[in-house]
């Protein structure tokens, strides 16, 4: 299992491809990573986690986070106009996202899907992305 710092990766996507069902990867609270985070359909049965490495300092389910929260939070950012943060693959599932902010890079970028959910060109059910929980997030957007 792999379970430490992400900072021994140079980059989140291979973190996330490297990543088998039953394993925590751990995103150090305070990092910041850019461009598309893409959760690949993987064959396989269980969970991959995904948390800050903060966890503990994060509110407990059910209250609100805030701002001041964001630094207990790893953050992934959109880093070109109109592109997500975060993209699920076609099939992708049984993804757990903990203590992880989706947003852009520059405040000045439009973002119209910030996560996306497929591909939109799913022709079946079970090309649908399914059991993907995203918990205490934040999503920081500006609207003009």
């Amino acid at each position: 299992m792999f379970s430490g710092e992400i900072n021994c990766y140079t980059n989140l996507q291979n973190a996330v491809n490297d990543a088998q069902y039953g394993e925590e990867v751990v995103l150090q609270a305070g990092a910041t990573f850019n461009g598309l985070l893409n959760l690949p359909f993987k064959n396989g049965t269980g969970w991959i986690n995904y948390r800050t490495s903060n966890l503990n300092n994060l509110p407990p389910e059910g209250n609100r986070v805030t701002p001041d929260y964001a630094i207990s939070n790893g953050k992934n950012c959109s880093s070109r106009v109109n592109d997500p943060a975060l993209q699920m693959s076609a099939g992708a599932h049984n993804y757990r996202i903990v203590g992880i902010e989706f947003t852009k890079a520059n405040p000045q970028t439009i973002a119209t899907n910030l996560i996306l959910a497929g591909t939109g060109l799913e022709d079946s059910i079970s090309l649908l992305p399914h059991d993907i929980v995203l918990i205490v997030y934040m999503f920081t957007v500006i609207l003009q």
